[in-house]
């Protein structure tokens, strides 16, 4: 199952830009150190299917300690479904 992260919103009075959409939200502002934007994107509503993306993984030929790893992670984030994304717009 592939899940499409799509996000819209507009900036709020306080400079920070307000974002949702139907598998989370996001809150952006400008990074600490002055090159770009740090978004905190939560994902509450995202579904996940560790069976299926570890027959993904295979099915890509990856040797099994990568795929030992990507589970890992997805294993974490399925219980704590936060993102930070820092970005600039050079």
């Amino acid at each position: 199952m592939t899940q499409r992260v799509v996000f819209d919103g507009a900036r709020a009075p306080d400079g920070t830009i307000q974002l949702s959409g139907h598998l989370g939200s996001a809150s952006c502002g400008a990074s600490p150190v002055g090159d770009g934007f740090v978004c905190t994107e939560r994902f509450p509503q995202m579904a996940f299917d560790l069976e299926r993306l570890e027959r993904d993984l295979q099915r890509r030929g990856l040797p099994a300690d990568e795929i030992a790893r990507r589970l890992e992670v997805a294993t974490v984030f399925q219980s704590y479904p936060i993102v930070v994304l820092s970005f600039s717009l050079d």
